[in-house]
């Protein structure tokens, strides 16, 4: 007579304890990695949303500034002497100092209306 092939006790305890520790890993591990996920993506775009408004203000600051400079060089630049000629030496100089060491404005022109 043949005896039938047994699993021995312990074989049987290590894959009952692993099934069992598979049953209740993988639904939380699944869901842990969608919440990381979408910590994830929210984390990313504030950081982007700030990167941008930080960009936005510093684009603004530029913009005031050359409206500024503008808003008092334009008399300036439109000023004339009493014989109709360009403006005095010490303006002109000081207009061109002020243009080749300001990094922000490449060029200006001001329109008379």
């Amino acid at each position: 007579m043949r005896v039938p092939f047994r699993f021995p006790i312990g074989l049987k305890l290590a894959v009952v304890s692993i099934t069992l520790l598979m049953l209740a890993m993988v639904p939380t591990a699944l869901r842990t990695s969608s919440v990381f996920k979408k910590v994830s993506k929210d984390r990313e775009a504030d950081a982007n949303r700030s990167q941008s408004d930080a960009r936005a203000s510093e684009a603004s600051v530029i913009l005031e500034k050359i409206v500024e400079k503008v808003t008092f060089f334009a008399p300036l630049m439109l000023k004339r002497d009493g014989g109709g000629q360009a403006q005095s030496s010490g303006t002109g100089e000081l207009l061109r100092q002020t243009f080749l060491g300001d990094p922000d404005i490449v060029s200006i022109e001001v329109f008379k209306k």
